[in-house]
């Protein structure tokens, strides 16, 4: 028989912590409501974001990094989840905002996922992925290939092209060893250096990232356009369910 510590070991070894980071305002888009509050059809961007990981496995917290102001409704909108939610504090900038939420992370969790929260048509699959890689790595992401030519410019002169063989574009979720994550929040904790993803801080200590390969789809919702080509990839959704059930 097993012994009840071997259990707790093993328990600990599977434990995920999400970080959904939802402290932006994106006020632009919405007027005087952020993005992530925003309807897709009904239902909130926020909303529709959470409920591509209410069956992960192994999830044992889901922190929600937020505005103060802004903890009743998140709390009210996910509540009926039932994911195991708790909010964080967001920050001055995103790099702030993932160390809020960091912080909310149970000690004992094994793997850390941070995503963005206005980026709603992620594949719980690939969410699975990433984490699996960052299990065997330390460290993964989901990333598409560049497709077109990039230029490199000076004012509002092409300077050169560069080949894009092997650039790629980052998205979330971005996966990590819980422990590799905090040492490389940890190592910028006193400022002076700033990032636009956790992977760039990772990256800094030299621990490898892995890539995976990610959806176009997986789109990060911007500015109003994103916004139409979210409805309108719903839209296509829910025809299509509609025709598989006739």
């Amino acid at each position: 028989m097993r012994q009840d510590s071997d259990r707790s070991c093993d328990d600990a070894l599977e434990r995920v912590n999400v970080v959904l980071v939802a402290g932006g305002h994106g006020r632009r888009v919405g007027g005087s409501v952020a993005k992530q509050f925003l309807p897709l059809a009904g239902v909130p961007v926020l909303v529709r974001t959470a409920q591509r990981f209410v069956d992960l496995p192994g999830l044992t917290r889901f922190v929600v990094v937020a505005a103060r102001e802004e903890f009743e409704r998140c709390e009210n909108l996910l509540a009926p989840l039932g994911l195991p939610l708790m909010l964080a504090a967001a920050g001055a900038e995103r790099q702030q905002s993932v160390a809020s939420g960091l912080a909310a992370t149970e000690d004992t969790c094994a793997i850390i996922v941070v995503h963005d929260a206005v980026r709603p048509f992620v594949r719980p699959t690939d969410i699975v992925a990433c984490i699996a890689a960052a299990r065997e790595c330390g460290a993964a992401l989901l990333a598409t290939a560049v497709a077109d030519t990039v230029k490199r410019a000076i004012g509002d002169r092409v300077h050169e092209t560069v080949s894009r063989a092997d650039l790629w574009l980052a998205q979330t979720p971005q996966a990590f060893r819980a422990a590799v994550l905090r040492e490389a929040h940890a190592a910028v904790a006193s400022g002076g250096v700033v990032a636009t993803d956790d992977a760039a801080l990772v990256e800094r200590l030299g621990h490898p990232v892995a890539i995976l390969p990610g959806q176009a789809r997986n789109r990060k919702l911007t500015s109003r356009d994103d916004l139409a080509w979210a409805a309108a990839v719903l839209q296509t959704e829910e025809g299509r369910v509609d025709t598989d059930r006739e």
